[in-house]
C-alpha cells in the first residue's frame, strides 16, 4: 500500500511540476499578472533534478504498483506521458513559434510583400532593411547583418512591441531561443548561460546575466509604402514558404482587427488592449493614445523646454521629432498648425513661416537648409505594455 501511494504521489507531483513549469511562462489564466519570474526560472533551471528524483521514486514503486493496481498504474503513466509530451513539445514556445528556415530579401522591383503592410525599418550606415510585422510577429525574432553589424530584430505580438538589438553578450554573438513570456512580453534564452532576457527592453531578468542589457538599435514602424518612399533601395524581408499559413493567421494583425483577446486591439482609449505611442526625450517619457493620432495626424508634447512632434502620414506609420531646432517654435503655442502629407509634413508657425520636412526630418524647401529635425525614438504598443515596462520603470 505504501509503495502504491508513493507511486501515485510521485506521478501527480511530476504532472503538477510539468504543468507549473509551463504555466508561469505561457499566456494562461492569471499567469501573466503574477510576479513569478524567479519561481518560473527556478523550476526551469532545476527541471532535470526534479524529474530524476521523482523518476527514481516512480521506478522503485512501479513493480508493486503494477501488481496491485495495474489499470490505475498504466492510466497514470499514460497521463504523465501525455502531459510531459504536450508541455515539452507542442506547448513549448520555440516549437509553437519556430525561427525562419529561409531568410530571403528582395529589392523593390522583386518584392512580393504588400506595400500597405506595416514593417519594422532599420537603417545602419547607407543600408536600410524592412521587416514585415506579420512575419516577425510569428517568429518573434529574425537575425540579420546590416553594414557589417549583427542585429536581432524582435517583435512580441502580445505587447505589440518591435525592438532591434545587437545580439552580443560579453563580446560574443548569440543565437537566442524563445523560451516563453512574462507579463505578456516575450522572453529569450541565451544558449551559454541559459539566462532569460526581455524582448521589450533587452534586459536580462533571470540567470547569471541578470541586470545586463542588450545594446539597442533605433528602428521605425511604418508602412512599406512610406518606407520605400524614404529608402527606395531598401531590402525587404520576404515570406518563408514554410510558414505561409502562420502568416495568414496574422493577416489582420497590422490594424488590430485580428480576432484574439491576446493580440487584438481595443478601439476604446485607456483600456488594457488600447494602442498607445510613447516617446522618450531628455529622460522624460510621454505617451498618447493612438486614436488621437489617427484622428488628427499629429500630436505635440512638451519635454521641459523642448517640444516633441508625434506624427503619422497614413494612420499606420509613426514618427517623432524634437522641434527645439526651430527657434521660433519651441512651445506648442508658437505652432499654428501641422499639415500632414504622404511624403512630407509642414510645420506652420503663428508668424506664417512654413517649414517643410520629409519623414527623416530633413528640410526640403526653406531658406536655411541646415535646419534638420532630430528624430526621437518612438514606438506603438499596447497600453499594458507601456505601463508595465516603460512608465513604471522610468520612476
Amino acid at each position: 500500500m505504501k509503495t502504491s501511494k508513493a507511486f501515485l504521489i510521485a506521478i501527480i507531483t511530476l504532472i503538477l511540476f510539468e504543468i507549473a513549469r509551463v504555466y508561469f511562462i505561457m499566456p494562461m489564466p492569471g499567469s501573466q499578472r503574477m510576479n513569478s519570474i524567479d519561481l518560473a526560472y527556478f523550476l526551469h533551471s532545476y527541471r532535470w533534478i526534479f524529474r530524476l528524483l521523482l523518476a527514481i521514486v516512480i521506478g522503485m514503486s512501479l513493480k508493486n504498483m503494477m501488481k496491485q493496481y495495474l489499470k490505475t498504474g498504466l492510466l497514470m503513466l499514460l497521463l504523465l506521458g501525455g502531459i510531459a509530451y504536450a508541455t515539452n513539445f507542442p506547448m513549448s514556445a520555440d516549437t509553437m513559434f519556430r525561427t525562419m528556415n529561409h531568410e530571403n530579401f528582395a529589392q523593390k522591383k522583386g518584392n512580393f510583400i504588400d506595400t500597405n503592410r506595416l514593417i519594422i525599418g532599420v537603417v545602419i550606415g547607407n543600408e536600410a532593411r524592412a521587416y514585415p510585422i506579420n512575419i516577425i510577429a510569428h517568429h518573434h525574432q529574425v537575425k540579420d547583418k546590416i553594414a557589417g553589424k549583427d542585429i536581432l530584430v524582435t517583435y512580441c505580438s502580445v505587447c505589440r512591441t518591435g525592438r532591434v538589438y545587437e545580439p552580443i553578450i560579453d563580446g560574443k554573438i548569440v543565437d537566442f531561443r524563445l523560451v516563453g513570456m512574462d507579463h505578456f512580453n516575450a522572453m529569450f534564452e541565451d544558449p551559454e548561460t541559459k539566462s532569460w532576457w526581455r524582448q521589450v527592453n533587452g534586459t536580462c531578468i533571470a540567470g547569471s546575466q541578470k541586470g545586463k542589457q542588450l545594446a539597442d538599435i533605433p528602428c521605425y514602424q511604418t508602412t512599406l509604402k512610406t518606407w520605400l518612399a524614404l529608402y527606395p533601395n531598401s531590402l525587404i524581408l520576404q515570406q518563408d514558404s514554410d510558414f505561409i499559413k502562420d502568416y495568414k493567421d496574422l493577416e489582420k494583425f497590422d490594424d488590430g482587427t485580428v480576432k484574439s483577446k491576446l493580440i487584438g486591439r481595443n478601439l476604446k482609449p485607456n483600456k488594457f488592449k488600447s494602442w498607445v505611442v510613447w516617446v522618450k526625450n531628455n529622460n522624460q517619457i510621454k505617451s498618447v493614445d493612438w486614436s488621437i493620432i489617427e484622428k488628427n495626424g499629429y500630436v505635440l508634447k512638451e519635454f521641459g523646454n523642448t517640444t516633441g512632434l508625434i506624427i503619422s502620414n497614413d494612420k499606420q506609420s509613426v514618427f517623432a521629432f524634437e522641434l527645439n531646432s526651430l527657434i521660433k517654435t519651441i512651445a506648442p503655442s508658437k505652432i499654428s498648425s501641422v499639415k500632414v502629407q504622404s511624403t512630407n509634413f509642414e510645420i506652420i508657425s503663428n508668424l506664417g513661416e512654413i517649414y517643410r520636412y520629409d519623414y527623416k526630418g530633413i528640410v526640403q524647401n526653406f531658406k536655411d537648409s541646415t535646419i534638420h529635425l532630430k528624430q526621437i525614438p518612438c514606438t506603438q504598443e499596447f497600453k499594458h505594455s507601456f505601463e508595465d515596462f516603460q512608465l513604471l520603470n522610468n520612476h
